[in-house]
């Protein structure tokens, strides 16, 4: 602090009072202050006689100054001392030693000092200059950079590719609703022509038989009104005297004798009869119809038997209980009696070494064989903090050795993995994503239940959060090639798996 002090007081000395920069070419004016010689002269400008300095107002009868050579050199020692300090401080202190960062350790990707360097903590660790370090990783970075715009390049262009293939995809479902519509439409329009003709000849007997009842209609009407007038002549008649009575009775009984005897009012046989050949042909069309709707029902069922929604226009995702396959499983898991749970034992088992069997990669496939169709399961994680894994494997992935978690390999997972502060301690823990071509960090929240989903024809890998329903991270489509997959699970100690 106190050499802080120090170089502060010097830059404090070494500044003009006019321009406040360090001094440019200093001069000295009769009073004995300094200024530069550029300043001074811009004061001086104007004025002919009786100048005065900028800093102590002292009157001066003439424009003299002469250079000072020694506090030229003072700046420029100053200049260095004060670039020297700000090199120092540029990368930090160091918070135990409280000397510059000036070193970076890869092995522990921290910032250090050069007390750190010599420490026991850091002997055997290789160490870099911070600018070189700072060129290197910068150098690193770039090229991921690069690598993520060129993901993201082709997942944009493969989402254009996808949204212009579901259009083309919805365009060709309208043109068959509107296909089937018009079919239908047809359909109806021929079976009401139909009934319409079937109708007519119904329709011309009601207006027949209407013509013939108003006809009959009216001659009722006319009789009716006859014989209410006779009717009530006779019961006049009846109520005459005796002498009146007797008065030319017959007259009139011969007035109803005389009336034209009715004749009996009957439906024309030609309406019978067509009547009763439209309804011997009635049980052949129902007959007819009966046949056209069986056929047409057969033949529908056979469309939709072809053509079924749940099994390949919109296929239904099928939740898979998943049983971990123990001959797969590296010696040093523990899976549970059920076969639904996986956790890391204290010792290596003495299993027999099946080709099947992973013997470097802590990891269990499952049972379940997928070749086509749509699948998810969940898996469960129990016991707090630490490494574990979930996803799909391809049944031929390599089972000895190293092995590399990716899709170039046959893996498509997900994995927790830490998170480091500058001074390389584990602050947290994470989710990531292992791509082709680096792990990406997708979550900074650990779930303790996960959702694996498998779409095999569309070749889409993708992980959500159950209960949430958050969509973590899919892998960018693939052809699975026919290729048999697999559920994947990897853990280490206190970790348990359960499916």
């Amino acid at each position: 602090m106190a050499a802080e002090s120090i170089v502060k007081q010097f830059c404090e000395e070494t500044t003009c009072s006019v321009c406040l920069e360090h001094f440019n070419e200093p001069v000295t004016v009769e009073c004995g202050h300094n200024f530069c010689q550029a300043c001074i002269t811009q004061c001086w400008e104007e004025v002919d006689t009786g100048v005065s300095c900028p800093q102590c107002r002292e009157i001066f009868q003439q424009k003299t100054f002469r250079p000072n050579w020694q506090l030229a050199n003072l700046v420029e020692l100053v200049k260095k001392l004060q670039a020297g300090k700000e090199a120092e401080g540029k990368w930090g202190v160091c918070k135990r030693h409280q000397e510059p960062l000036k070193l970076f350790c890869n092995d522990d990707q921290a910032s250090i000092c050069v007390v750190c360097d010599r420490s026991m903590e850091h002997r055997n660790h290789s160490v870099l200059p911070m600018e070189e370090a700072f060129l290197e990783y910068k150098k690193e970075i770039q090229a991921q950079l690069e690598s993520l715009k060129q993901e993201r390049e082709k997942l944009w262009k493969q989402k254009v590719v996808e949204d212009r293939r579901s259009q083309i995809f919805l365009a060709r479902v309208e043109a068959e609703k509107r296909k089937t519509k018009s079919a239908f439409q047809r359909i109806h329009s021929f079976l009401e022509q139909q009934e319409r003709l079937r109708l007519l000849p119904l329709e011309e007997l009601e207006g027949e038989v209407e013509k013939k009842n108003k006809g009959n209609l009216s001659r009722f009407t006319e009789e009716i009104s006859d014989l209410n007038c006779l009717i009530t002549e006779m019961e006049g008649k009846l109520q005459q005297p005796e002498n009146k009575f007797v008065q030319s009775p017959k007259t009139i009984l011969s007035r109803h004798e005389k009336k034209p005897k009715r004749q009996r009012l009957e439906l024309p046989p030609v309406l019978e009869q067509a009547l009763r050949l439209y309804s011997q042909q009635t049980p052949g069309l129902q007959k007819a119809l009966e046949k056209c709707e069986e056929s047409l029902n057969e033949k529908m069922a056979q469309v939709l038997r072809k053509v079924s929604l749940k099994e390949s226009v919109v296929q239904v995702w099928k939740k898979v209980d998943v049983t971990l396959d123990p001959d797969t499983a590296h010696p040093c898991l523990v899976l549970s009696q059920d076969l639904k749970s996986v956790t890391r034992g204290q010792t290596v088992q003495n299993l027999r070494d099946r080709p099947e069997r992973f013997d470097t990669l802590q990891c269990v496939l499952g049972q379940e064989k997928f070749t086509s169709g749509r699948h998810w399961w969940e898996v469960e994680v129990k016991g707090g903090q630490g490494t574990w894994a979930v996803g799909v494997a391809r049944e031929s992935v390599k089972r000895k050795g190293n092995i590399s978690l990716n899709p170039d390999e046959g893996f498509w997972v997900v994995q927790t993995a830490r998170r480091y502060d500058s001074c390389n301690n584990c602050t947290s823990w994470q989710i990531t994503a292992l791509t082709s071509s680096q792990s990406i960090a997708i979550s900074d929240v650990v779930p303790q239940k996960i959702q694996v989903s498998l779409d095999y024809e569309d070749g889409i890998v993708e992980f959500f959060v159950v209960n949430t329903n958050q969509r973590l991270f899919t892998f960018p489509s693939v052809s699975f090639s026919g290729e048999t997959l697999c559920p994947y699970f990897f853990t280490t100690k206190r970790i348990t798996l359960k499916c």
